[in-house]
């Protein structure tokens, strides 16, 4: 296996690994048609086995998105790995890589957000990322709303507010699974390199 910087060229590769390595995971609805630009510097790698795309890694440097450390920290946008691929430490290697460049740039603290993925959280724990509880919240989808709308003159009835999404505190789990028809938590992981 190889690890190596994500090129342009790579963009189609990226975009379907991707999705492949979300379809099974809370961020299935996450897709993407093409790959995201950071405003500020990054790091972008690949993982090749046999020259086929089977893991990523993208993560901003000083993005204004850090919960901390803005001068100085760094955010995992995207860490995936396919699922015929998991399990071989490909996972592992990609973050020794961006965690190895981090150091190297004298960079001492990097951050992620991830959901109540079970496998992707223990990974982050296992590597050493520690979750921060007190950014811990919930997303909640709720279940389907019907409501008349006036436009234009002329009255749309069942409008659904399926696609609504918010947030909400950890505290409030209880009361949200009564009317939504999905609630996921979303967390902060933090380590310090």
């Amino acid at each position: 296996m190889e690890i190596r910087e994500y090129r342009e060229e790579d963009e189609r590769n990226w975009v379907e690994c991707r999705l492949l390595s979300f379809l099974d995971s809370t961020y299935y609805k996450d897709v993407k048609k093409e790959k995201e630009k950071y405003p500020n510097h990054s790091l972008e790698y690949l993982a090749i086995e046999d020259g086929k795309v089977v893991g990523f890694i993208d993560v901003e440097l000083n993005s204004d998105d850090l919960t901390q450390n803005k001068e100085n920290g760094a955010i995992i946008w995207n860490l995936g790995v396919l699922p015929s691929y998991r399990g071989k430490g490909i996972a592992n290697s990609l973050w020794e890589k961006v965690k190895g460049e981090l150091k190297r740039k004298s960079f001492s603290y990097c951050e992620l957000w991830t959901q109540d993925d079970k496998a992707a959280n223990d990974f982050y724990r296992k590597v050493g990322f520690v979750q921060k509880s007190e950014f811990t919240y919930l997303r909640c989808r709720p279940k389907e709303v019907t409501q008349t709308i006036r436009l234009s003159d002329a009255d749309v009835n069942d409008y659904f507010a399926e696609d609504m999404l918010f947030q909400a505190s950890y505290s409030e789990k209880e009361k949200l699974e009564k009317i939504c028809k999905d609630v996921v938590e979303v967390r902060l992981y933090a380590i310090n390199l």
